[in-house]
């Protein structure tokens, strides 16, 4: 994206909540651009803030929020905390009077929190982006072509094994991408188990050891994402692995790799590996700059919002299939767990698949 030149003095006026990872990557933006004007840093870690300025950043730090909003009066806010913080953190924002937001993945902590604060949004024309540099990048945006175009033909499974992180923290990301790939095909059943042996917590959340996502959308696509702390990959040296299988070929992605392997049948050119440019800069900066973009037209745009709010109803659904041992339909607003046969207690709670049937009636599989 060609960024419009603006001095210092025109910039937004832009702050920063929470100041790690997520939170330095728009500080740098921030820094690197000139429609932005950084005013303040917030975050309730002391030793975060210190940290901070250790790396160079200067602006005013904050122990809060409130304070920041208050103080520096900013127009853009990123909001990088933990995902149970940003409905309030939103709300405080709105409330200070904002004119836009960069909001971090997951958008909130469940699927309903998040269509909350996106209907909020919305409803007052405040313009959010979602960073997600996989939307953005030279290397992943030519695989997302080749499926769009038909260069692996019809879409029919993909499959995704991500190392060392969770469904929630990680593998929204994943099926977000996913979600590009399928374009206007929903998901319509998420079946998912999750291994809890080892009582993991990751960003302020309680997260599973090991997960098999599963689901299946409208027109057949088989979507399948293993993730966890221990999970080996199939491509030796990888610890993320994205698999596109078409009726015509294949794709396989390495994620933030500048490269991937095509393979083509049926007269093709075989298995090619494909080299890109990298990203000229980072994607926090490019998702910034839509951002000023919206600001300066007035004309907010939601969609990549909602496609990560897409992602979290999927991994939140897999989560609830988990919980209650079955097939979770899509909308997940609309879905019921089955009941059992004693009243207020789950039905997966009375069935154990591969004990001694104890007549406790059910169908007979025999007679389907």
């Amino acid at each position: 994206m060609t960024k419009t030149p603006m001095n210092k003095t025109q910039a937004l006026r832009a702050a920063v909540i929470g100041a790690g990872t997520g939170g330095m990557l728009s500080i740098r933006a921030l820094q690197s651009s000139d429609r932005y004007d950084l005013v303040g840093v917030a975050d309730i870690s002391a030793a975060a803030r210190a940290l901070a300025v250790e790396q160079g950043v200067d602006a005013e730090m904050f122990a809060d929020a409130a304070g920041l909003l208050d103080a520096g009066r900013p127009e853009v806010v990123c909001i990088s905390t933990f995902a149970p913080s940003h409905a309030e953190l939103v709300d405080q924002a709105l409330d200070a009077g904002v004119r836009a937001v960069l909001l971090e993945k997951p958008v909130a902590l469940d699927w309903a929190a998040g269509r909350a604060t996106l209907d909020r949004l919305e409803d007052r024309r405040v313009p959010v982006v979602v960073p997600h540099g996989l939307l953005v990048r030279p290397a992943s945006k030519a695989v997302l072509r080749h499926i769009s175009d038909g260069g692996i033909g019809d879409l029919e499974v993909i499959e995704i094994q991500c190392q060392a992180w969770d469904l929630m923290n990680a593998g929204v990301h994943w099926v977000d991408f996913a979600l590009a790939a399928l374009r206007d095909d929903d998901v319509q059943t998420v079946f998912a188990a999750c291994d809890v042996s080892t009582r993991t917590f990751r960003d302020g959340i309680e997260v599973e050891t090991e997960a098999l996502t599963y689901a299946v959308t409208r027109y057949g696509v088989r979507f399948v994402m293993q993730t966890g702390d221990d999970v080996t990959p199939a491509r030796q040296g990888k610890s993320l692995v994205f698999r596109f299988y078409g009726s015509l070929g294949s794709i396989e992605f390495w994620g933030w790799e500048d490269r991937y392997w095509l393979r083509t049948g049926q007269g093709g050119p075989g298995s090619v590996p494909v080299t890109t440019p990298p990203l000229a800069t980072t994607a926090h900066q490019v998702y910034l700059e839509m951002l000023a973009d919206m600001v300066e037209r007035d004309e907010p745009q939601y969609e990549l919002a909602e496609l990560s709010l897409r992602a979290l109803e999927i991994c939140e659904a897999a989560y609830v299939s988990h919980r209650h041992r079955c097939v979770v339909t899509l909308p997940l607003a609309n879905f019921t767990p089955p009941s059992g046969l004693v009243p207020g207690q789950a039905f997966a709670s009375q069935w154990e698949p591969g004990a001694p049937y104890r007549g406790w009636g059910g169908r007979n599989g025999r007679q389907l």
